[in-house]
């Protein structure tokens, strides 16, 4: 289990919404820094600015940021036979992300910092996926899987995952009893 759990993040990005519709980016320590605002009503999102394959998207607005990932194929990957996901994007895994909120913050000037405590929540999590054979692993060289019915993005000021689904594709490693991968997706397992 504790192999599955995310390391902390390198660095974190603080965007300020003020009250006149402009916004502020900052990057800072993953411990927190000072971030200097001027006096009056803020909306703050927090994540980690660490990322590869995140994509995020309609950044310009606290009700509207979220975060989506980059769209992927395989040539070999036909779709689910099962399930209608001809109308799914395939994407990659999103990298780990935190995040955190702030609907409002009343900044006042004062020659004293003040202390916010803030929580960062997982907005990704890992699946494990195991397929294990009971004979016959021994010709296996290769193995991929894919995962429909994803969440395709998450809004940055709710935790909250969007309606659209995506397909997750991925690659597993090959072991003793099968195969296995870690699969990081958007959303509460």
């Amino acid at each position: 289990y504790h192999e599955l759990c995310p390391d902390a993040p390198d660095g974190l990005r603080v965007q300020v919404y003020n009250e006149d519709g402009t916004n502020n980016i900052l990057n800072v320590a993953p411990e927190g820094d000072i971030v200097r605002m001027r006096p009056g009503e803020h909306s703050l999102l927090l994540y980690n600015n660490d990322t590869e394959y995140i994509v995020f998207d309609e950044m310009q607005s606290f009700a509207s940021a979220k975060a989506t990932t980059r769209s992927r194929t395989r040539s070999s990957y036909l779709g689910n036979s099962l399930m209608d996901t001809k109308s799914e994007n395939t994407v990659n895994q999103p990298d780990m992300l935190y995040g955190s909120y702030m609907e409002s913050y009343v900044a006042e000037r004062s020659t004293e910092t003040d202390v916010i405590p803030v929580t960062m929540h997982p907005l990704v999590f890992t699946y494990l996926v195991r397929y294990e054979f009971s004979h016959g692993v021994e010709y296996v060289s290769l193995a991929r899987g894919a995962l429909s019915g994803m969440a395709q993005a998450v809004w940055l000021n709710s935790g909250r995952t969007s309606e659209e689904a995506a397909t997750i594709l991925y690659d597993c490693s090959v072991e003793d009893f099968g195969t296995q991968a870690c699969v990081q997706s958007f959303g509460i397992p």
